[in-house]
């Protein structure tokens, strides 16, 4: 009888855990993915960046080819889009929509809450390298991330860009 019990227990702590791990490299995936879709319309120009970094803010403005025709809107109103990241509050956070003179300090939308690491890098060639860590719950304080109880999953890309200047 221990021993079947001892085995059902095994089964489901690693049920648990592996579910746990499906969930964290879901969410990363979206995240990529909804990166990708965006970030691969950037436009720009060498008077005009396409892509421009603040890697000690964890933030990227994309100029954003909103018509698909492989020019910016002349009137430059609605054609940025931002991505910034919150370590704190282990948030990712879209800006669709904002004045680009500046960069957007609040609003926009959380597409994920489970991120505990960040980073871009422009590697050249058109393209973005990103790298993510998620992790299962972020805020447990009994169970740290990378554990067996709150798994914790990393993923790269390399988002290929239209012809582009980065600053």
């Amino acid at each position: 009888m221990i021993g079947v019990s001892s085995l059902d227990s095994y089964a489901r702590f690693n049920l648990v855990t592996a579910d746990r791990r499906a969930q964290a490299q879901n969410e990363a995936s979206f995240v990529l993915g909804h990166m990708t879709k965006n970030l691969s319309q950037a436009i720009g120009s060498v008077s005009m960046p396409g892509v421009i970094y603040d890697n000690p803010n964890r933030r990227v403005k994309v100029r954003w080819d909103r018509n698909l025709n492989g020019q910016p809107d002349d009137d430059n109103a609605g054609d940025w889009i931002a991505y910034r990241y919150l370590p704190a509050q282990t948030r990712l956070v879209y800006h669709s929509t904002y004045n680009p003179s500046g960069w957007p300090a609040g609003g926009g939308e959380i597409i994920s809450n489970k991120i505990t690491a960040w980073s871009l890098g422009y590697a050249g060639e058109n393209y973005i390298p990103v790298d993510i860590v998620a992790c299962w719950d972020p805020d447990e304080t009994s169970h740290s991330c990378g554990t067996q109880d709150n798994p914790e999953v990393s993923m790269s890309t390399r988002i290929k860009m239209p012809a582009v200047s980065t600053n």
